[in-house]
């Protein structure tokens, strides 16, 4: 009876472990990140400047930040920068990056992207040292790999709940106004409404970091324009109800301009 019991916590061992591995790394494995993709993408070539900052970006250690529907996030090591590693998908066969390729192109203030790699590179960027959640190093190649480099934004959240304590939220909903109608002007469309996983502020500028879903769909601006404010109304009643009439009032401004 003793060695049958030893023999099932042994099996039980063996197939927990690593269960729980997966679970404490959030799948964090060279082997999940997403190869580029030969004529993927059809971008400027970078000047020597742009390629020196992205170059020295990616020289820094990068910590484990976030694990996204698309993407492994990590952040540099001067709190500065998130880079997107995007992830495997069992259900897709071919990763997509329109949306991605769309925010690069037309949308790089939008969404504070300073690169996107979707092709591969050879010799071009030096290798990562990455940190996994539970402190494992991890090298990134940045050639092989698809990858998107951002600058780090402060929590929608977080940043309006701040604006409210301080009294100027109306700069932060002004903001987000100014940010979709530069997006709209563009004929993008952002599939995906929500709020606090999509967007964020640097400074007083909001920015949308998540362009995952970003389609090209000119000739509709009012109605993109109305989605996300009916949006923004709801979060505004659920958590700063007392600033319904200021929301209002900034709505009615926007569409004035």
């Amino acid at each position: 009876m003793a060695r049958l019991t030893l023999f099932l916590s042994l099996l039980a061992f063996c197939f927990l472990t690593p269960l729980c591995m997966k679970k404490a790394t959030r799948g964090v494995h060279p082997s999940r990140f997403v190869f580029c993709q030969k004529g993927e993408s059809d971008f400027c070539p970078l000047s020597p400047v742009e390629k020196r900052e992205i170059s020295s970006i990616l020289s820094q250690p990068f910590h484990f930040l976030d694990r996204g529907a698309q993407s492994f996030v990590f952040e540099s090591k001067d709190g500065c920068y998130v880079l997107k590693i995007f992830q495997t998908n069992k259900h897709d066969r071919k990763f997509d990056f329109s949306g991605c390729a769309l925010a690069y192109k037309e949308a790089r203030e939008e969404t504070a992207m300073v690169y996107a790699h979707l092709s591969p590179t050879r010799g071009e960027w030096p290798k990562v040292a990455l940190t996994d959640p539970i402190g494992r190093r991890v090298s990134f190649e940045p050639d092989r790999y698809a990858f998107v480099l951002q600058r780090k934004v402060e929590p929608f959240e977080k940043t309006l709940f701040e604006a409210d304590a301080r009294g100027d939220l109306s700069l932060y909903l002004d903001a987000f106004f100014s940010l979709l109608k530069r997006r709209v002007s563009k004929g993008i469309w952002n599939d995906d409404l929500s709020l606090e996983s999509n967007f964020g502020f640097l400074g007083q500028e909001a920015v949308e970091i998540d362009f995952g879903r970003y389609i090209l769909r000119p000739g509709y601006p009012e109605c993109e324009m109305d989605r996300f404010a009916k949006k923004l109304r709801q979060f505004i009643q659920l958590k700063l109800p007392h600033q319904l009439p200021l929301f209002e009032e900034r709505v009615e401004l926007c569409q004035k301009i």
